[in-house]
């Protein structure tokens, strides 16, 4: 559905009119698509989905220590990488730890651990010409698409917006029910079981 289409389905489960466009759409609409924004944004930080997921390219230079991360990262979903010229993985370091091992340490040579901070990925080892110009992948998450325009669409399943919507709603109107709260936390729970089951399962090649 479209950011209108479900505006229009919460509308019409909390027995309200329905509109023809969120341009200039009264405050109770405005509520209810913030709503649904909310219940995005609060499943996208709870859980891993599929459809959210997204990877990074970077591209490494000679003495550059920090990177910055996508516009629309939301969080990491596993050690950035790089495989050439092999693979190698780069364990993600705690602020404490990050402080630990790198405070007033600028030597350069083959990035081997990293830190997240500020909206940017730090590198330790500092790069050195060995990998200028080389790739670094960061598998992670992306924000799901806030919804304004009638034609806005996100990437979550439908089902979860509404449900996570009309108990929000309820909720700030003071009369929300355990069932309403009931129904989207299994909203949720059918959607990730589907999702696991659908997910692509990899066995490591083994050359025996």
């Amino acid at each position: 559905m479209n950011a209108l289409a479900l505006v229009n389905t919460v509308l019409k489960e909390l027995r309200q009119p329905t509109v023809t466009t969120l341009v200039g759409a009264n405050q109770y609409t405005q509520n209810v698509l913030s709503a649904l924004n909310a219940i995005a944004e609060e499943q996208a930080a709870a859980h891993v989905w599929p459809a959210l997921e997204k990877v990074q390219q970077i591209t490494m230079v000679q003495g550059t220590q920090s990177y910055n991360l996508a516009a629309d990262f939301g969080k990491i979903l596993g050690p950035p990488y790089m495989n050439s010229p092999s693979m190698r993985m780069l364990p993600i370091l705690g602020a404490r730890e990050w402080s630990a091992e790198t405070l007033g340490d600028t030597r350069q040579g083959t990035p081997f651990v990293c830190h997240l901070e500020a909206g940017k990925l730090w590198l330790w080892y500092v790069p050195d010409a060995a990998h200028d110009n080389k790739t670094l992948f960061l598998r992670y998450q992306k924000r799901p698409a806030a919804l304004s325009l009638d034609t806005d669409t996100t990437e979550l399943a439908d089902g979860i917006l509404i449900a996570g919507a009309v108990a929000r709603v309820k909720m700030m109107d003071g009369d929300v029910t355990p069932a309403d709260i009931e129904r989207y936390r299994l909203e949720a729970h059918t959607q990730l079981v589907e999702t696991a089951r659908q997910t692509p399962r990899f066995v490591r090649y083994r050359d025996f």
